[in-house]
C-alpha cells in the first residue's frame, strides 16, 4: 500500500510540473513527506491493531473532606450556600472555557459534590 501512495504522490508532482504548475508540485511533495511522516509516527506509537495496551492512567482516589474544603477555600462548618458561592467563584475563573483546565474544573466539580453530599444527607 505504501509504495501505491508513492506513486500516486509522485505521479501528481510530475503531472503538476508538466502544466509548469510547480509550486502546487512543491506543496504536493511537502504534504506527501508530512503524511508519511505521521504515518510512521503512528505506527511507532503503537494502537490497538498491534495488540499493546494502551498507557494505564494513574490510580484514582477519593478527595477527602479536608481536601475539598481546601480546593473551595472553606473552613469547616460551612452552609452548603458557602460551597455554592466559593464554587461559582471558582468555576468562573477555572473553567475550560476561561482558560482553566479539565483537571480543574474536575477536582472543583468533585469538592463541590462531596461537600454537598455530606450537607444534605
Amino acid at each position: 500500500m505504501t509504495i501505491m501512495k508513492l506513486v500516486v504522490w509522485l505521479a501528481l508532482s510530475a503531472a503538476l510540473l508538466a502544466a509548469k504548475l510547480w509550486p502546487l508540485a512543491f506543496m504536493v511533495l511537502l504534504a506527501a513527506g508530512g503524511v508519511t511522516a505521521i504515518e510512521a509516527w503512528r505506527a511507532r506509537a503503537g494502537d490497538a491493531d498491534t495488540g499493546e495496551a494502551p498507557p494505564s492512567s494513574p490510580p484514582t482516589r477519593r478527595m477527602s473532606e479536608e481536601e475539598a474544603l481546601s480546593v473551595l477555600g472553606l473552613k469547616p462548618g460551612a452552609s452548603a450556600e458557602d460551597v455554592r458561592s466559593a464554587y461559582r467563584k471558582l468555576i468562573a475563573q477555572l473553567h475550560p472555557d476561561k482558560g482553566g483546565t479539565d483537571y480543574l474544573a474536575a477536582k472543583i466539580n468533585e469538592a463541590r459534590d462531596l461537600l454537598l453530599r455530606r450537607l444534605d444527607g
